[in-house]
């Protein structure tokens, strides 16, 4: 599978970069677009590449490095020039839910919480398009809990589970 992740947090976009090519997908990771319209990516060490829309799923973090050479919250038109280009599957996946909503407008198949996302892939290794869009089994208890918080409640075991993932790094 070709999954193109867009993150600008190192920690996550390094974590799942390597998790999936390790699992023999095909990855490219860029943390901005310098050109959206000609999805001209920022590579992590932000050298520019172009990342063209040959993949079949897409990761869309809502805040990036734009244009500017800063965050910039250009996550919805890297959604819509994604979709527009034919890549298959694009996830909304900010920690905002306010960004997700918007990637959602802009065409979005699915918006998942950055956060959940990040350790549904750690703790039930989810891997595939299919398991994004349609989770099963012990990756759908994550999806169930209708996004929990992260900063209270059930959603504490799930924050701590996630920042000692970024800590093995």
């Amino acid at each position: 599978m070709k999954v193109l992740i867009v993150q600008d947090f190192v920690p996550i976009g390094r974590r799942e970069s390597t998790m999936l090519s390790d699992l023999g997908h095909q990855v490219t990771w860029v943390i901005g677009f310098n050109d959206v319209a000609r999805l001209e990516g920022y590579l992590p060490n932000k050298s520019i590449a172009r990342v063209g829309c040959d993949y079949d799923v897409a990761i869309v973090d809502g805040q990036i490095y734009g244009p500017s050479g800063k965050v910039e919250a250009i996550g919805d038109q890297v959604v819509h020039q994604l979709v527009q280009s034919g890549v298959g599957c694009v996830i909304a996946n900010s920690s905002k839910e306010g960004y997700n909503f918007e990637m959602v407008k802009a065409g979005a198949h699915r918006a998942i919480n950055q956060v959940v996302l990040f350790v549904a892939m750690v703790i039930a290794k989810l891997t595939t398009p299919s398991d994004m869009v349609a989770p099963s089994d012990a990756a759908a208890v994550l999806f169930c809990m209708d996004l929990v918080s992260f900063t209270d409640g059930p959603g504490k075991p799930f924050q701590a589970a996630a920042e000692a993932a970024l800590m093995d790094d």
